[in-house]
Parts: C-alpha cells; structure tokens; sequence
C-alpha cells in the first residue's frame, strides 16, 4: 500500500519487482536464514535506492537507528490484536525458524516477554506514544480489515498524496487477501518452498508467508484458557495507558465464536480511540 500510494499506483512495477526489493526488511540478515533480498548489506542497498525510499522492520523503537528521531523520516506503524498476533508469529515461527515445540509453549514464551521483537506492549505502545507527532502514523491491522478505503486515504494525507475514489476503489482491490495471496512479488512462495523443504514441513495453508489475512481468527486455535491468560496480561499491560484495543470488525467466524462463549459481545463491537 505505502509504495503503490507514493509511487503513484504504479502497478506495473509492483508487479513486475518483488515487494522485498521494493520495500526491504531492514534487518532481514540478521534474522532470516534464506535471503529474501538480492543485497546481504541492507544499509548499502537502501543508501542506492532512490527517492522515497521505504523499508520495513519490526524493530522496536530503541533499537532504531538514532538518526531516525533526529532526522524525523516518516514512519507508519501497524499494531495488531495480540491474540491474533501470537497465532501468526506461531506459524511464522514453524516455517521460517523450524519451530517443532507446542502452541501452549509458544504462548507460554509470548506472554514472557522472551521471543524475538519482545515485549510486544513495549513494543506497541512506545510508538503509540508517539502517534501525535507528525511524521508518524499508527494504524491498526483491524481498522484495514474494517475500513481499507479509510485507512488508504489517511495513509495516502499522510504521505502528501490525493487519490480520488476510483483510485482507492483500485488499491483496494490490489490489497484485497485473495490478491496478496496469488501475487508472486508478494506472497514470498518462493522462500516459503525454501524454508519448508529446509524444515522437512509439509505444504499446508498454515505453512504459508501470506496465511489467513483476516482479524478475529484466533478462536480457532486457542482453548478458553489460553484466551483468557491473553486477555488478563494484556488488560495488566494496558492499565493506565489510555490504550484500548479495536476489535470491530473481525471475521465472520467470531459468531461461532461468540456461541461457544469462547469471546464475547463486546469484544465485536468495541473501538480503539486511538484511530487517527
């Protein structure tokens, strides 16, 4: 989304260069055992790219590089419902890591605060903290699932660009799940085939870099227990921070969901007041 606004919808070119050479993961060698990207050396590979240069990095905010607050480029920032986000880095640690262990441990490590990009709180709300500066923007992953076209036109004010609707009606479409997950310069199958035969994991919908692509999913792989330990570190992570999770929006199959008591009501209709 970032690069097609910036670049004037050019969806050829997206097409035609993958995503990771376009936008690369900053500290991709550091943390991934097959290259996603044709350069070892990111910073060289960033300093030839041509303007608006863009990267992507899970980086929490103190382990950026100092010129960033200095210089102020702009940052966007997605946060995402921490018992979705657990499930997905479950799975990513099983294709890219080889991670052999249980779903309870890994939730286990989660809520620890010891895996990777940890703490995950931390993480969110130092760049939350900074949500009124104006070179950064905090998006949420449910505000796209619920309304892409709105967090197209905020993203693309942000970036000091005008799409009219018939624009947005188009990258919408582009951004759409079914989209990504077919689209060869996105959906890394290339890497993933790598990383499964490496891992000796068979080909399955979860072994997969573009997976579910939707909010409110976690149901389905988490007992009430597990749910509910989720909840009450994140409620004591969050008490007095004026942070509050969105969840409008979620999957359709959170009615199922919402019958076996596994989440409540509100739970589907409540709004963050962080959206921008």
């Amino acid at each position: 989304m970032v690069w097609l606004i910036a670049n004037d919808l050019d969806f050829e070119k997206a097409k035609a260069v993958p995503l990771n050479e376009r936008v690369p993961f900053f500290e991709s060698p550091a943390v991934v055992s097959t290259p996603i990207t044709s350069a070892d050396d990111i910073v060289t590979f960033l300093a030839q790219m041509t303007s608006r240069r863009f990267f992507k990095t899970h980086l929490p905010k103190d382990l950026m590089p100092v010129q960033v607050w200095s210089q102020k480029p702009k940052i966007i920032y997605v946060a995402r419902d921490p018992k979705d986000a657990v499930v997905s880095y479950y799975h990513h640690h099983r294709l890219w890591n080889g991670y052999v262990g249980t779903f309870e441990d890994f939730i286990g490590a989660f809520l620890a605060d010891v895996l990777v990009y940890s703490p995950f709180w931390d993480h969110v709300l130092d760049y939350w903290k900074l949500r009124g500066e104006s070179h950064v923007l905090f998006n949420t992953y449910e505000e796209m699932k619920f309304d892409l076209p709105g967090v197209i036109r905020k993203t693309a004010l942000f970036l000091g660009k005008a799409l009219n609707d018939k624009q947005i009606n188009k990258l919408e479409d582009h951004l759409s799940f079914g989209s990504m997950k077919t689209n060869p310069s996105i959906n890394l199958e290339n890497f993933a085939l790598l990383e499964r035969q490496r891992h000796g994991l068979p080909e399955e919908p979860d072994l997969q870099f573009i997976r579910q692509g939707e909010s409110g999913g976690w149901w389905r792989e988490m007992t009430q227990d597990m749910a509910d330990r989720v909840d009450a570190w994140t409620e004591h992570r969050l008490e007095g921070t004026g942070y509050n999770l969105q969840r409008k929006g979620i999957s359709n199959g959170s009615e199922r969901a919402l019958e076996q008591g596994i989440i409540k009501r509100s739970e589907l209709e409540t709004t963050s007041p962080c959206r921008i």
